[in-house]
């Protein structure tokens, strides 16, 4: 952040008198910028005080406060944004509920009600089309494979709010 950029701050802060003028910076103070306040200071002897945060300072505030960070969409580099547990969650519920549908053919498939099959098998169809059919074959291989994305969705759910094991599709 250059110096240049401060002068509104300073201009503003002299003339509304606050207790502090603070600057944040997601990233560092160039060295200029640091001179420039301390030359401020010395030169004007303003009614407030000068602050700044940079990237260190904030990331030990966001580490002492995730759920104040979390609420106004400040992500932390070491946890997932929202939007991504969220779309992760969507990819194995739809795995998921792909591998418990009834086969064509099967006795569950031939009591199913003519409407909701042509909708469950539209859904099939995207969901096959979003994913590939080999990939989706891959998840229910085994019961290894099936643990592992109940589990994935169980996790999921669970920091998303829902009791632990909740696995409905």
């Amino acid at each position: 952040m250059p110096p240049d950029a401060l002068t509104g701050l300073m201009t503003w802060a002299q003339t509304e008198r606050p207790a502090v003028a603070l600057v944040i910076c997601s990233g560092f103070l160039s060295n200029a910028t640091k001179d420039w306040l301390k030359d401020y200071q010395s030169s004007n002897r303003p009614p407030f005080r000068i602050r700044y945060w940079e990237r260190p300072q904030l990331g030990s505030m966001l580490s002492k406060n995730m759920d104040l960070a979390w609420k106004h969409g400040v992500s932390h580099s070491e946890l997932r944004s929202l939007a991504e547990i969220i779309a992760a969650e969507n990819e194995m519920f739809e795995k998921a509920w792909y591998g418990r549908k009834p086969t064509e053919g099967s006795e569950l498939a031939a009591g199913i009600d003519p409407e909701i099959e042509k909708a469950m098998r539209e859904g099939i169809r995207q969901v096959e089309e979003k994913y590939g059919k080999k990939t989706l074959m891959a998840t229910m291989s085994d019961e290894f494979s099936w643990g592992m994305l109940s589990g994935k969705l169980s996790t999921l759910r669970w920091v998303l709010g829902e009791d632990w094991d909740f696995l409905d599709t």
